[in-house]
């Protein structure tokens, strides 16, 4: 199913994007459709379960390094998902809106927090853990992050060291 209102050879260049990602006035109107539904079908018909309604309410009130946040740590690889996921047939697939008039664009709202995330800069990192560091110096009492290695499942969900 093609949704989009160009083709692949409208892009300008090999890593161009293809459809526009949303304004903030297009994220903020598209978030206060909602219903923040209590059984919230688009999670469950999710893949890998993002809390759909938490992170559009997070758009809705400005927040959105919350809401990136909330993709990213159910979905490490949520921005990626956000362009490719066939969110017609899964989460908005799901929604209740349907049935009334359109579903929630969920795939565009999620682009457009991870986007807004990387543009920014922001660290989405979930806390991640410390130590100290050796011999004190002038940075006595700071602490530094530790090094993680690996690309595994156990890395992307936060416990590979």
């Amino acid at each position: 199913m093609n949704h989009l209102p160009c083709s692949a050879s409208d892009a300008k260049g090999p890593f161009d994007e293809i459809e526009p990602g949303m304004r903030p006035g297009e994220a903020l109107e598209e978030s206060n459709r909602c219903l923040y539904c209590y059984d919230a079908p688009c999670i469950q018909a999710c893949p890998t379960a993002i809390p759909v309604p938490t992170f559009i309410k997070q758009i809705a009130t400005g927040h959105l390094k919350g809401a990136a946040r909330t993709i990213m740590l159910a979905n490490p690889a949520g921005a990626s998902c956000s362009r490719v996921c066939p969110t017609e047939e899964l989460c908005e697939g799901a929604c209740v809106l349907n049935d009334a008039s359109k579903p929630i664009l969920i795939g565009r709202l999620q682009r457009y927090a991870t986007d807004w995330a990387m543009k920014s800069g922001q660290s989405l990192a979930a806390g991640g853990r410390t130590e100290r560091p050796e011999g004190g110096g002038d940075r006595r009492g700071a602490r530094r992050p530790v090094r993680r290695q690996g690309a595994g499942p156990l890395r992307l969900r936060g416990d590979g060291v």
